[in-house]
């Protein structure tokens, strides 16, 4: 039976940020509100929050590899909120229960490659007793999970240092490449800077230009045991 009940979600980020690599760091947290109205929130039996993969959408080509593990936090049972979480009133006759979901360093990033992607989402589910009982879910929110290199560790500081590499065409053209550091954040810009220099005369340059390139590698499991796939596409 479809519920009558309207539950708002509302996470306070829409990232989770891993700090090192899967066997050295030590996890996040997702935190966030839930919101319903006191007459909902009156007939409330179970309120839950969890972090779940999502799976490909309908006519979606892309197949999705993330763990089918779920993370997740009951902030209400058997009609009472639960001693550890902080829950109270709002204006207009709305409650409010906060939520923080603990997750593993080891969590696989959230990836989109041409065949197949790992990605999450937070949703949550509330349970309500009466007539009109029943189970609603909110809006699933997107969570997109990254992982960041440690400040102190040999990768990041190799990572920013300056690129400069060349490469030679047929004994006849000499190509080279300059950026400031390897390592770019989200929704910066990369300022690359190209020098071609002729090593013989008579030569006509027509097109020139810059390519980035990603590769994705993840395991796969298939038939029992995990596989390394390797995806990349033009960026």
């Amino acid at each position: 039976m479809r519920s009558a009940t309207s539950v708002g979600l509302f996470p306070d980020s829409p990232e989770i940020v891993l700090c090192g690599g899967p066997s050295e760091a030590s996890g996040a947290a997702i935190t966030g509100r839930v919101v319903m109205s006191t007459k909902q929130a009156a007939q409330l039996v179970r309120l839950r929050v969890a972090l779940r993969p999502r799976r490909a959408r309908l006519f979606q080509t892309q197949q999705s590899v993330a763990p089918a593990e779920q993370y997740s936090t009951v902030l209400v049972a058997d009609g009472e909120t639960l001693e550890q979480v902080v829950h109270g009133a709002l204006r207009g006759g709305a409650h409010e229960w906060r939520f923080s979901i603990a997750v593993p360093g080891t969590l696989a990033e959230t990836v989109y490659g041409r065949d197949c992607f790992v990605a999450y989402e937070l949703v949550a589910s509330a349970q309500s007793a009466g007539t009109f009982g029943g189970t609603a879910h909110s809006q699933a929110h997107p969570i997109a999970v990254k992982r960041v290199p440690r400040p102190d560790c040999l990768w990041s500081l190799a990572a920013s240092q300056a690129v400069n590499e060349s490469a030679t065409w047929r004994g006849r053209v000499e190509l080279s490449l300059v950026a400031a550091s390897h390592i770019v954040h989200d929704q910066q810009r990369l300022a690359v800077r190209g020098v071609i220099r002729p090593l013989e005369k008579g030569l006509a340059l027509r097109r020139a230009g810059f390519q980035i390139v990603e590769h994705i590698t993840h395991n796969v499991g298939l038939h029992g045991t995990l596989q390394p796939c390797l995806a990349k596409r033009v960026v």
